[in-house]
């Protein structure tokens, strides 16, 4: 009886602390997370793009367009694309989001009916990095393409490189739910 129960305890305790044991899926949890709040940040921050004006410092992100402290959400016919470029990178969010959930609960549960979270959560990840890379080329090319439409100087702003930041946390991260992956199931 006393065998049985020191046995239940351990093989507990072993499930509940796997974390521990794999570094590596850990690390993925940390990028992953990471990620997910630059992501984030980058979307709803006003600074893709910052010009200045003669009335001041005009700076605009995806949402809305500031001068100075005056903030304004853009009207609804705006050019394609940022339209565009708003649906890959809020793709891209929910791709990310949804790759933070599959990790989170791959410590808790590895296999939902025969799919491994794991493998789930690097998919997301890597499709994650890459619609965002696709919503970033569309955005750079435009906005690189029309300088000589505007008549000051733009300079792209610190969201628009939190966004390009994303791009590789997502890649690295789906790289390293690929090999938890592998290790977990050899």
């Amino acid at each position: 009886m006393v065998d049985r129960t020191i046995s239940t305890i351990s093989v507990y305790s072993q499930t509940n602390f796997r974390f521990l044991m794999q570094p590596l899926w850990f690390s993925s949890l940390i990028f992953c997370t990471a990620s997910l709040m630059l992501m984030l940040v980058a979307l709803f921050t006003p600074y893709w793009v910052t010009e200045s004006t003669p009335h001041g410092l005009l700076h605009g992100g995806l949402w809305s367009i500031c001068l100075d402290p005056n903030c304004d959400f853009y009207p609804v016919n705006l050019a394609w694309f940022v339209h565009t470029a708003r649906t890959f990178l809020v793709l891209g969010t929910i791709c990310g989001f949804l790759a933070w959930c599959c990790v989170s609960f791959s410590f808790l549960r590895t296999q939902v009916s025969s799919v491994s979270l794991v493998l789930l959560a690097s998919i997301f990840s890597i499709t994650a990095g890459t619609l965002f890379l696709l919503g970033m080329c569309i955005f750079t090319y435009i906005y690189r393409n029309s300088r000589p439409y505007t008549q000051h100087l733009i300079i792209f702003g610190s969201s628009y490189s939190l966004a390009w930041a994303c791009i590789p946390m997502f890649i690295i991260t789906g790289a390293l739910l690929m090999k938890t992956h592998r290790i977990l199931f050899q």
